[in-house]
């Protein structure tokens, strides 16, 4: 996955930067920078083109989004693909940055590089922050239909954009601010010195965070897309309603009796494992309480055998436990 991200994000960088010097006949050097003066003079304009260019990256990215949905992607073209994605969704928000950089440079409201870079970072992230948060609201409430895919894969790749670009642009204030500093030590120490223990000190405070806390969690995330990861992200959600039915002293006895029963089945159908009695037909599991004798925790078979009546009982209290545990 990591060198489908490098692939992706190298090949966008290079794409914008020959976008740019066709744009406005200036050619960053190899970090994307460009001379102050030049900078700081492009027209709106060229702001807007560079920005069009981001909207073609967006139709592009959609219209493979789609062709994945419509046609089987064969399983030797499916990293190609992947990169492919990358390399839209990257290229997207390298236009959206630079043209933003662009149009806000050309407003001449500070010469000081750095405070220019923390100035785009700021007003990127809360605009950024902004769409993602209303975007979000959308897609959760199914504002766009039921079964609207496409427009929410268009979300989906926008919402990841969006966040692409929030790093983007601070990376680049962080990059500069780097820069800064080395130059405000150079009587103390070179740059490159300089940079080299900035750069150390800064994993060594991100590094951990990023092991022991966001990679954990984007792993898990992952996970859930598939179906043998969301039965045990459900089941990871059933475990936790287990536990506060156990800790909180109103919970009914009966309610915990069945909140076990239902946590074995759950973690059978979780971990793909059979039930204790199925090669047991004639061993059935009875609860007696006060309003008669009923089957519980039974084999599939046992169920099967009610007819269709129970059939369609079972599936949807089924789909209540995929809300709640005792439903």
């Amino acid at each position: 996955e990591a060198e489908n991200d490098v692939a992706g994000l190298s090949m966008s960088f290079l794409t914008v930067q020959a976008m740019r010097f066709a744009i406005s006949g200036i050619l960053p050097n190899q970090e994307g920078l460009e001379p102050w003066g030049a900078a700081i003079s492009h027209t709106p304009h060229q702001c807007h083109l560079l920005m069009g260019c981001g909207f073609i990256f967006f139709l592009l990215s959609m219209a493979v989004l789609n062709s994945e949905r419509i046609v089987e992607t064969p399983e030797r073209l499916e990293r190609v693909i992947e990169i492919l994605n990358n390399y839209l969704t990257f290229g997207l928000s390298w236009c959206l940055f630079y043209g933003v950089r662009w149009r806000i440079s050309a407003t001449h409201f500070t010469h000081e590089n750095a405070l220019l870079m923390v100035a785009i970072a700021l007003f990127l992230s809360a605009v950024s922050f902004l769409f993602i948060f209303v975007l979000d609201k959308v897609e959760d409430n199914h504002l766009f239909g039921e079964d609207a895919e496409i427009a929410e894969g268009a979300t989906e790749k926008i919402i990841t954009g969006l966040g692409i670009l929030i790093g983007f642009s601070w990376e680049q204030s962080f990059d500069t601010a780097v820069d800064v500093v080395a130059e405000g030590l150079r009587h103390l120490a070179p740059p490159t010195f300089s940079k080299m223990v900035m750069s150390i000190c800064l994993v060594m405070i991100v590094f951990p965070a990023w092991r022991f806390y966001i990679l954990p969690t984007e792993r898990e995330i992952s996970e859930e897309t598939t179906e043998e990861g969301a039965e045990k992200a459900r089941l990871k959600e059933y475990a936790r309603q287990h536990f506060e039915l156990f800790v909180h002293h109103a919970t009914d006895e009966n309610d915990l009796d069945r909140a076990h029963l239902l946590m074995k089945r759950h973690r059978r159908a979780a971990h793909g494992l059979k039930h204790p009695g199925s090669h047991l037909p004639q061993l059935k599991h009875l609860m007696v309480t006060s309003g008669g004798i009923m089957e519980v925790d039974a084999p599939e078979e046992h169920r099967s055998d009610k007819g269709e009546k129970k059939k369609k009982k079972n599936a949807g209290h089924k789909k209540d436990l995929s809300v709640s545990l005792l439903g």
